[in-house]
């Protein structure tokens, strides 16, 4: 008899290789924003002005589980960001304070 070995249920699901850039049908905006918001699913800039959506499998499931028409445009793989892109804490800090170094400031910083 053979045997299968079994996940465990405290194992991550593997870390999705693509995700999708998508829209929802024809789907008022502020119905596509909220819904986006309540399955916190991630935007993406339009110049269209219409919502679109960066999904997993999964979220693409649960679009349709509820009765939307997805819209697949392109396959974007997961991949690491390059290093060049990433700011260091130092860069993050240096950048913010330029961004608010005209605004009056409360308890003495």
């Amino acid at each position: 008899m053979a045997t299968r070995s079994k996940t465990s249920p405290t194992q991550a699901a593997p870390a999705p290789t693509v995700r999708f850039e998508a829209t929802l049908g024809d789907v008022p905006r502020a119905k596509a924003v909220t819904v986006a918001s309540a399955l916190d699913l991630d935007r993406l800039p339009d110049a269209e002005g219409k919502v679109r959506l960066l999904l997993t499998v999964d979220d693409a499931r649960r679009l349709l589980e509820q009765g939307f028409e997805v819209h697949l445009k392109s396959a974007i793989p997961v991949r690491p960001l390059a290093k060049g892109v990433v700011m260091s804490d130092a860069q993050a800090d240096r950048w913010l304070e330029e961004q608010v170094k005209d605004l009056p400031r409360q308890g003495g910083r």
